[in-house]
């Protein structure tokens, strides 16, 4: 919560505003939160804020439009992620917090919190663009975009990048070679920092691509895990219980294993359909 307040994702709201608001007829809302801990160096402890919670039959969400769905197609992301020689994945650091909310709309992301038993509730509010929110992804993609649109409007490379190679706040791009991976390293972390974007852990097949932080070695891209020197993806695949591999069994095995990039489980032939259009 310290961290929230310091970096102005929250802030504290006095007694007076609350008054003010009472008096005035303005409505509010207080969020559900609880805390999520998870073995990360980063991120040990995370505050989720559930905007799906139910007071008297009624939660934020239902008030919410979610938006168009204008994500990337993962599908297509991966495929153009292999298309060239050198690989590159990054993401953007806290995404959704790096983007503000309208005052009006905070009151409705308000929230009750006390360090100890021995002090008073105080009130806060989310001053940024909160997950779990419905309209949320929809917001982030389509303000990830106006900031490359407005500041970088006659490279055609960069909007194409943002456009097509972003599945949400992850990069997935591949370029013909290093100095290219190299330059749009640069535009794009000086592009994104206009909008208060930091785009962080960089990783490529390329060793002068990566940031020296991370590993030079194993990356994860798209849920994969992609060996940057031998330049390979992985499939995690685990023992099958059945013993006997009939064709469905091992279809059913290959369509259990997450792969995006479709390299177990292609397309098959329907037997079945053969047979009844031969019949006919």
């Amino acid at each position: 919560m310290r961290d929230q307040l310091k970096r102005r994702v929250s802030r504290h709201v006095t007694e007076e505003e609350l008054q003010r608001d009472q008096d005035t007829g303005k409505k509010m809302w207080f969020l559900h939160h609880f805390a999520v801990t998870k073995d990360s160096k980063t991120t040990p402890v995370r505050v989720v804020y559930d905007a799906k919670a139910r007071y008297q039959g009624h939660s934020l969400n239902d008030y919410l439009m979610k938006g168009e769905n204008i994500n990337s197609d993962l599908f297509e992301v991966a495929l153009r992620f292999r298309e060239s020689e050198v690989g590159l994945i990054a993401d953007i650091s806290k995404m959704f917090q790096a983007i503000k909310i309208k005052p009006d709309d905070a009151r409705f992301h308000r929230f009750v919190f006390r360090e100890s038993p021995g002090q008073p509730v105080q009130v806060y509010e989310l001053t940024t663009v909160t997950f779990g929110d419905k309209p949320s992804p929809t917001a982030a993609i389509v303000t990830l975009r106006h900031v490359v649109a407005e500041h970088a409007t006659g490279d055609e490379q960069l909007n194409r990048v943002v456009a097509d190679q972003f599945y949400m706040d992850d990069l997935n791009e591949s370029v013909v070679n290093t100095e290219e991976a190299l330059q749009l390293k640069s535009k794009l972390t000086e592009t994104l920092k206009r909008g208060n974007f930091a785009i962080r852990k960089w990783q490529s097949n390329v060793e002068e691509v990566c940031d020296k932080t991370e590993d030079t070695k194993v990356a994860t891209a798209l849920g994969t895990k992609w060996n940057l020197e031998k330049d390979t993806l992985k499939v995690k695949a685990v023992k099958s219980a059945k013993d006997i591999p009939t064709k469905r069994n091992i279809l059913g095995q290959t369509a259990s294993y997450y792969d995006v990039f479709g390299m177990l489980s292609g397309p098959t032939e329907d037997s079945s359909a053969e047979a009844v259009a031969v019949e006919h």
